[in-house]
Order: structure tokens, then C-alpha cells, then sequence
């Protein structure tokens, strides 16, 4: 990596001297440029020219820099100064960092002067090649250029200035062993005083430890007295409540007992109830397998009756047809199919669907009735199923539990063979509706 190029501000000044005087023969010419424009911002005060430089009835402009920008391979800057600090185009200025006023950055020449407080230049020089000049920076007048050359003048002056820091910093060294003195002398005093305050603390932090431990043992003794008496207190009152609660227990259990003695007897009518009810469906179920036979029955008929129409109904087409054709056919007598009526086979298949309608909503009342049968036999059930779990926790009750279970098994199998001739019965019935209406 290349080091950076550092010019001395002598060097600056004597490259600067040529194209300021051709500037002020030939005349700056105003360079267009596109910038950022800050704000003036005030002068430093911490920043100042030496005596020598500054003329009996002038100080030296400064400023900050407002914007920086490159144009035609060459740096312009501008500045808040113009014909109302006495600045005139050739001048030339020093540029400093912002943050320390002894950082030279480089130097510049005014180019020209647009204004009272406004001013273009260009750069002249760099103190270092990274360090560019940056808005903000700043730009101080240079009116004494000879001093700049002057090799001698700037040794006295760097002399001056390092005896000066010097003396400065004898008068610290002075100061700062005088300091250190009056501390020691301080800390000394102050270690007495402390010492003798922590004597004093200790033995005030003793003495209260002291009153605080006997206190403390006094309170102590206070409350194991006030524990014992309240502990005999709770022991007679817990004793009075294990012997109401025993008493509460053993009365409980006794309304408990007499409750489910009830609820047993009550049980047992449910159960004889629903025996009856059981019995009840048996006979009911057998009046229903009765009348299902009786309706196949008719059924049969039925259907013997629809099969002898439609022959008759054949033996009719087959004679219309015959006629049709021209043929002569001896009229087919019709006969009827139950001699005891006197009706015809199509006036019979007509009664017998009035007949059918009619042991169809009878179908459908008694299948209504079976519902509600099986609705109360679930709840039937489920009563069954609640008083099995009672009855199982009831332990004196068991042989008459068993043979509850059996009277149930007995239930279940009959209304299983129930539920099987309801399926036959409905089976038949769907059987029968078909045939008669294929």
C-alpha cells in the first residue's frame, strides 16, 4: 500500500504563488458547478492567526467550508467569505479538520468572489492524498505569503512554540507536585477521621447488637409461651370436632343405609313392573306373528287373484287381436274366482287392494306400537342396566341380584326372539308387496 504524500505548508505556499499571480493577471473565470449547499457556519474562536500576521486594522477571515466539488480534473470549494471579509480572488487560505484546529488538511486559492459572504476556490495542496477536503472544514486567510517562504521565520516560530509548551509544562509539573501534596496531606487527615469514626461505628454497632440479642431472646420466650397455649387450645378443639365428626359420619351412614334399603324395595317393584311389561310384549309380539300369518294369507290370495287377471287379460288380447285379424273366436266366458261372490276377478283384485290398503295403515299402527314397545324396552334397559350397578353395590342383596340376572338374560332372549319374528314378519311383508306389484 503506497504511504501517503505529505507536502509541507512552505512547499503549498511556493506552488501556489505562480498560479495566483497569473489568476490576478489574466483574471479568474467562473467555473459552473452542481454543490450542496450548508449553511455559513461561525468562525472558530479556539483557531487564531499568530500577532505577527494580523495587520493593525484587519483580521483574518475564516470559515467553513459550504461545499466541495470537482470539476475539469480540478477541486472547487466554496466558501461564507467574500467583499465584506476583504477577500479577493488569488487569496490564498489554510484548511483545518473540524475536530482539531492543529490538523492542516491542505490549501486553497480564491477563484472568485460571488457575492459579500460567498466566495469559490480552488484546491491548491494536500497535507495527506487521503484526507480530501470534506464541507465543514476550516478555511483560514493567509495575508503574510513571505512568512510562508520564509524558512527561518517558521523555525523561531516552531521554537517559540515548543519553549511555550515547555513553560507550560514546567508550570503543570509545578502544579501537579504541589497537588499530589495537599492530597497526601488530605488523605492522611481523612484516614485519621475515618479510623476513628469506624472505632466509633463498631463500638455503637456493639452495643445495639447487644440490646437487639436480648430483646430478640425476651420476644422469643414471649411467643413459645403464646405457641404452647394456643397448641393446647387447638388440641381440645380438634378433639371436639374428630368426635362431631365421627358422630356426623356415623349418622350419614345410617340415612345412607335406610336410603338404599329404599331405593332397593323401589327397585325391586321396577323390576317386577318391567316383567309384566315384558310379558305383556311376549303376547303382544305372538297377536302380531298371528296377524302377519293372517295377512300372508290374504296376500296369497292376492296374488293368485293378480295372476288368474292376467290370464283372463292375456285370453282378452289374444281374442282382440283375433278379431282384428278377421278371425272368428267364440267369446271366452269369465269366470270369477271366488264362486261365493258374485263379482268379477278385477272387482276381487280391487276389494282385496282396498283390503290391503286398509292392513297397511294397521301394519303401520301396530309397527308404531312395537316403537314405542321397543322405546320403553330401552328404557326398560337402561333401568335394568342402572339397577345391575346398584344392585351390584348392594353386598347383603346378592342371590336375589342373580336371579334378577337371570329373570334378565330370559328378557333379553325373548326380546331377541322378538326382534328375529319382527325381521321374519317385515321380511315376509316386503316379499309380499313386491310379488303383488311385479
Amino acid at each position: 500500500m503506497p504511504m501517503p504524500r505529505i507536502l509541507p505548508v512552505a512547499a503549498l505556499a511556493a506552488l501556489a504563488i505562480l498560479p495566483a499571480c497569473m489568476d490576478r493577471a489574466e483574471g479568474a473565470k467562473p467555473v459552473p458547478t452542481k454543490t450542496a449547499v450548508n449553511p455559513p457556519a461561525k468562525p472558530d474562536p479556539r483557531v487564531a492567526a499568530p500577532a505577527e500576521q494580523q495587520a493593525p486594522m484587519h483580521r483574518e477571515a475564516e470559515g467553513a467550508l459550504v461545499s466541495v466539488s470537482e470539476t475539469d480534473k480540478q477541486v472547487l470549494v466554496e466558501l461564507p467569505l467574500g467583499s465584506a471579509d476583504e477577500i479577493e480572488p488569488g487569496t490564498f487560505l489554510r484548511v483545518y479538520d473540524p475536530a482539531d484546529a492543529h490538523l492542516l488538511v491542505g490549501l486553497i486559492q480564491i477563484t472568485e468572489v460571488l457575492g459579500d459572504h460567498r466566495a469559490v476556490a480552488r484546491q491548491m495542496g494536500l497535507s495527506d492524498n487521503l484526507r480530501h477536503l470534506q464541507p465543514k472544514d476550516r478555511a483560514h486567510e493567509i495575508r503574510d505569503l513571505a512568512q510562508l517562504i520564509d524558512g527561518k521565520a517558521i523555525a523561531d516560530q516552531a521554537r517559540k512554540t515548543e519553549a511555550d509548551f515547555n513553560a507550560l509544562d514546567a508550570a503543570d509539573q509545578q502544579r501537579y507536585a504541589s497537588l499530589r501534596t495537599q492530597y497526601q496531606q488530605a488523605l492522611a487527615a481523612a484516614q485519621t477521621r475515618f479510623d476513628a469514626q469506624l472505632t466509633a461505628t463498631a463500638a455503637a454497632g456493639e452495643k445495639r447488637l447487644a440490646e437487639s440479642d436480648a430483646a430478640h431472646r425476651h420476644q422469643l420466650e414471649l411467643e413459645l409461651v403464646k405457641a404452647r397455649t394456643d397448641l393446647a387450645a387447638l388440641r381440645t378443639a380438634m378433639a371436639e370436632q374428630v368426635a362431631a365428626g365421627i358422630s356426623g359420619d356415623r349418622k350419614a351412614q345410617e340415612e345412607r343405609f335406610a336410603a338404599l334399603t329404599a331405593e332397593r324395595a323401589n327397585l325391586q317393584a321396577q323390576v317386577d313392573s318391567l316383567l309384566h311389561k315384558e310379558q305383556e310384549i311376549d303376547a303382544h309380539a305372538a297377536a302380531v306373528i298371528k296377524e302377519q300369518a293372517e295377512r300372508d294369507r290374504v296376500n296369497q290370495a292376492t296374488v293368485s287373484a293378480e295372476v288368474e287377471a292376467r290370464q283372463v287379460l292375456q285370453a282378452r288380447l289374444d281374442e282382440l287381436e283375433a278379431r282384428l285379424a278377421g278371425h272368428a273366436v267364440a267369446p271366452i266366458t269369465v269366470l270369477a274366482n271366488d264362486p261365493t261372490r258374485n263379482e268379477t276377478v278385477l272387482e276381487k283384485v280391487n276389494r282385496l287392494n282396498r283390503e290391503l290398503n286398509v292392513e297397511r295403515e294397521r301394519a303401520k299402527r301396530l309397527e308404531a306400537a312395537l316403537s314405542e314397545s321397543q322405546a320403553g324396552l330401552a328404557s326398560a334397559h337402561q333401568s335394568v342396566t342402572a339397577l345391575e350397578q346398584r344392585i351390584a353395590e348392594l353386598g347383603p342383596a346378592d342371590a336375589r341380584a342373580r336371579q334378577l340376572d337371570d329373570d334378565l338374560g330370559k328378557a333379553r332372549t325373548a326380546l331377541a326372539d322378538s326382534e328375529r319374528q319382527r325381521a321374519a314378519l317385515e321380511l315376509a311383508r316386503l316379499e309380499a308387496e313386491r310379488s303383488l306389484y311385479d
